[in-house]
This record gives C-alpha cells, sequence and structure tokens, in this order.
C-alpha cells in the first residue's frame, strides 16, 4: 500500500514506515526477523501489506509485517527457492529455483504447490498487473501464462537497460544505470603484482580456458546483442572475437564450455519438451571459428542443475560427463553411443589429465577409467569421507594427491592412502576456496577472503588470491590491486599467470534513465 518499506540489515530483515508521496521514512525502522541475510533479492510484500516473503539458505518463509507469524514455505533439500513474489489477488506466491531452474507457485489458501514453467536459468519472478502472467528476467524477458497455455522472450532495445516493474496502469518500466555491474575477466602473473583486463569491461560467465600455446583465453560471454557467446581473448588483449554458430544446426545455439586446449566446443538445444541436444563442434582458436560439422553427443537431456555442476568436457575433448535423471553418463565427441554408467551424484568434472571424474555424491570421491569398468577411490580425510564444497577441492595433476581447504589449512592428501597428509598452514582467513592445483604440480592458488572492519558492504570479508608452494612458506599475494569478488581461477599452460572471474561495478555514463513500454502492446504483438 505504499506506506511500509522492507530491507536487509545483513542481519535482519527490516521495516520502515514511509511516505507514499516522497518516498522517505516517517519513522524508526523495526527489525522483524534476526537472520543471517546474503546475497538476497528483494523480499516479497503481500498486496494489502500485512505479510513479507523472504528466502534464507534453501528455504522461503513468510511473516507479518509486525515480525509475528513466522512460517516456514519450503523444506526441499536438492534446490534453492529464491525471488518470491505474491500475486495481485494475493493467493500465489511465485518463486524461482535454483538446481531444476523453474518457476514455482505456492497456493497460499490450500498449501499447495505446482510449477509453471521450465527456464533454463535463475528467475526472479514478476506478475503482470491483472495477474495472468508472469514474467522472468535473465538476458531477456521471458512471459509465461498463468494457465499453461502461451509462453514468449522479449528482448527490450538494448539501450533500456533491464526490466524494473510493471505498473498498474499498464507500463511496464527499464532501468539503464549509470554504472555496470557484471562478471568480467581479468589476468594476474603468478609471481605477483598487479592484475590487468585485457578487454575492457568484458562478460565472463563461466571458467577461462587457455589454449596450448597459453597465448588465448576462451570464455563464455557475450555477443554484441546480450546473447551468450563464445569468445576468443588474446593473453596481450586489445579486443577478442566471437565464434559465430548460426547455421551449425536447428535451432538455436547456446553454448557453454570449451575443452581445456580449446580445441573442442560445447552447446546445447532446446527442444520444447524439457529437453535437451547436446552438440559438439571442433574450433581453430586462433582463427576463432569452428572447423567443421557439429556433432550431436546426447539426445534429449534433462539438466538438473547448474551447467558447471552437471556436465564437464574432458581436457582433450573427447569425452563429455554429465548427470542425466540422476545417473553419470559418458557421451563422445565423435558421435559414438553414450554410454551410463549406474551411479549417483550432484556434481562431477574431469581430472587435469582427463584419466578420473572428482564426483560429489554424500562425500567425495574418484571415479578412475570412467565407464562400466572404472574404479571408484573413496577420497578420506583422516578415514572419513571428505565432505566439502565444490571450490575446495581439487586433484594434482598427476592423479596422486587430493588438495582440499579445511579451516584455515590446506590438506595434501595421497590418494593410495600410503603416505602421510601434509598440512600446510595458509593463514587467519575469515574463508579459503577456489583452490587449483599449478601445472608442475609444486604450488597451489587459492582465494582467501580477509575479515575487514567493515560488516554491511564486506560481511564475507575482502577476496584475494594466493599462491603457496608445496615446500612450505607463507602464502604470497597475487593481484595486488584486485579487491574485488573473485572465482574461477584457471593457470596457464606455463604456469605464469592465472585467468579469474572477477565481479565488479565500473560507472559508464553520467546519469541514469528510466524507460517505458506499453506491456499489453507487447503480449499482443507476441
Amino acid at each position: 500500500d505504499g506506506t511500509k518499506a522492507a530491507f536487509y540489515s545483513g542481519d535482519a530483515l527490516c521495516v520502515v514506515p514511509v511516505s507514499p508521496e516522497t518516498g522517505r521514512p516517517t519513522g524508526p525502522h523495526k527489525k522483524i526477523q534476526k537472520t543471517p541475510l546474503r546475497w538476497q533479492g528483494n523480499p516479497g510484500w503481500s498486496p494489502d501489506g500485512n505479510k513479507l516473503t523472504y528466502y534464507t539458505k534453501e528455504d522461503l518463509w513468510a511473516i507479518d509485517s509486525d515480525g509475528t507469524n513466522l512460517k516456514q514455505i519450503t523444506t526441499t533439500q536438492e534446490t534453492r527457492e529464491i525471488g518470491p513474489a505474491w500475486s495481485p489477488d494475493g493467493k500465489t506466491i511465485a518463486f524461482g529455483t535454483t538446481g531444476r531452474n523453474t518457476i514455482g507457485l505456492y497456493d497460499v489458501e490450500n498449501d499447495t504447490f505446482s510449477e509453471l514453467a521450465e527456464t533454463g536459468y535463475r528467475c526472479f519472478p514478476a506478475w503482470s498487473p491483472d495477474g495472468n502472467w508472469i514474467i522472468g528476467n535473465w538476458d531477456k524477458l521471458y512471459f509465461y501464462s498463468r494457465d499453461h497455455k502461451a509462453e514468449f522472450e522479449y528482448s527490450p532495445p538494448k539501450e533500456v537497460g533491464g526490466y524494473f516493474s510493471c505498473q498498474e496502469d499498464g507500463r511496464m518500466f527499464f532501468f539503464h544505470g549509470s554504472y555496470f555491474g557484471n562478471t568480467g575477466l581479468r589476468i594476474a602473473s603468478s609471481e605477483g603484482g598487479p592484475s590487468f583486463e585485457p578487454v575492457h569491461l568484458l562478460t565472463n560467465w563461466g571458467t577461462p580456458r587457455w589454449s596450448k600455446d597459453g597465448k588465448l583465453i576462451g570464455i563464455q560471454g557475450e555477443d554484441e546483442d546480450g546473447n551468450i557467446a563464445m569468445r576468443i581473448v588474446p593473453l596481450a588483449g586489445g579486443r577478442s572475437y566471437v565464434i559465430d554458430l548460426d547455421n551449425l544446426v536447428e535451432g538455436k545455439p547456446f553454448p557453454f564450455t570449451f575443452s581445456s586446449d580449446l580445441g573442442k566446443l560445447l552447446f546445447k538445444v532446446e527442444r520444447g519438451d524439457g529437453k535437451e541436444d547436446l552438440f559438439c563442434v571442433s574450433i581453430s582458436p586462433e582463427d576463432a571459428r569452428t572447423k567443421g560439422p557439429a556433432v550431436k553427443i546426447f539426445d534429449g537431456w534433462r539438466r538438473e542443475g547448474a551447467f558447471n555442476i552437471v556436465i564437464s568436457l574432458s581436457p582433450d575433448g573427447e569425452k563429455a560427463a554429465l548427470i542425466h535423471e540422476g545417473d553419470i553418463w559418458i557421451a563422445f565427441t565423435n558421435g559414438d553411443d553414450p554410454v551410463r554408467i549406474p551411479q549417483k551424484a550432484g556434481y562431477l568434472r574431469w581430472t587435469h589429465n582427463g584419466k578420473a571424474l572428482l564426483l560429489n555424491y554424500s562425500g567425495w570421491s574418484l571415479l578412475e577409467n570412467p565407464g562400466p569398468q572404472g574404479r571408484f577411490i573413496e577420497l578420506l580425510d583422516d578415514g572419513k569421507r571428505i565432505e566439502c564444497r565444490w571450490n575446495r577441492i581439487d586433484i594434482s595433476p598427476d592423479n596422486t594427491r587430493c588438495a582440499m581447504i579445511s579451516g584455515n589449512q590446506i590438506k595434501i592428501i595421497p590418494l593410495d592412502k600410503r603416505g602421510p597428509t601434509r598440512i600446510l598452514d595458509i593463514g587467519e582467513f575469515k574463508d579459503c576456496g577456489s583452490i587449483k592445483w599449478s601445472p608442475d604440480g609444486q604450488s597451489l592458488a587459492f582465494v582467501g577472503m580477509k575479515e575487514t572492519d567493515d560488516p554491511v558492504h564486506s560481511p564475507d570479508g575482502i577476496p584475494h588470491i594466493y599462491k603457496i608452494s608445496l615446500d612450505g612458506g607463507k602464502p604470497v599475494r597475487v593481484a595486488s590491486d584486485d579487491d574485488d569478488y573473485k572465482e574461477e581461477l584457471s593457470w596457464s599452460p606455463d604456469g605464469k599467470w592465472f585467468a579469474y572471474s572477477v565481479e565488479r561495478t565500473v560507472k559508464v555514463r553520467p546519469e541514469s534513465t528510466i524507460w517505458a513500454a506499453g506491456l499489453d502492446e507487447i503480449i499482443k504483438k507476441h
């Protein structure tokens, strides 16, 4: 009703009275629910202004705006529910899921759930004023009718920016800020010193891959129209080059990973039945183009989770490991029939030498010689299965040792269990992750979160990249000028450079702008 506003304070959900005319507070704020809330989207107000929905950890919660009647709405383990939004009539809450990548609907009166659509992306849904459409916002706008009878996508002009809100009068607003925020690509010397950006404001969504000679880097970025595209970036910088995938197959290719040597590229095509076909094509990184026809390697993949969790292309590009309907499959990029491995996994990736799969299901294990006759090795720490996040564990290039972050230590554990565990003290960090072996197996790199005196703007600390030798000693910081959040570390083949993803915000224009479009006109046109 415009008389209250909700916001997160870092440790609580808060409500403050405001003036609908000025938008300014008219009284003190109140913490209505104390809980750790980070990386949040907006809280969801009920239409009458009496209730709020929010998400924390994996689940959705509802609470009255005065802080009473707290209710847990979802209790799922395999997915995370995000972005709750009330329908205009207050009877339904729409929400997105990560893991399954869907739009779900919660019937408030009957306490029941249904699924509206598979989105293929993380979705923060919004309702049209009449309650007949739900809008998903990602690289484009996706419209889903509430009665499941229609859906379409809409690409607003690039100059209008991103979706902002729908008004009761049927106008849709877009906001183009003066700041540009994305996940970019940076390079740092493994010997220390400042980092550099090879191409200014280049978008990078995944793990950078290196050519064999270390002179080129392949990333998942965007083309000039904002569509997902694969780019080749020279280490020397200057400009980057999009790999054209048009006219390779029927349908629209969605590319998402290179092989480690930049020799192959993997992409998918949606089929319209909730499944996807996987294709692989050879590329020339020097010419930034495809070579030869695309090969279908898997028919009817039903993806569960994010790409980098459930599919991995081997370093030589000859095989793809993926999770399909709960089991592991090995697909071959020459088009041979895929092989099913009856083994559950929630995460997998090839080891550096391509001879084994690192996978997680109720603890970490290694599958050597992946196939029906492969050998499983449980990864143990002091006799217990290793359990940690996917970015806190890595296998050495020769497949003989496991490195894992445990507290403020790195443990080096021999896989044959014949030698002792080595301990590297990495100092006092609030958190650590993104551990990676150097190509020669003599060093490790990781991202360490240093605690700061600013718990509001840097609740997790400031992330820095460190390198530590297996011979011991203290971690040495690299990228000495870079305090932005970073992940997806990738060593160059010669071990001289790091490429990594960095989240940053840069002012690119003097002022922000707001644009409007007619919602009814957009729907009628499609």
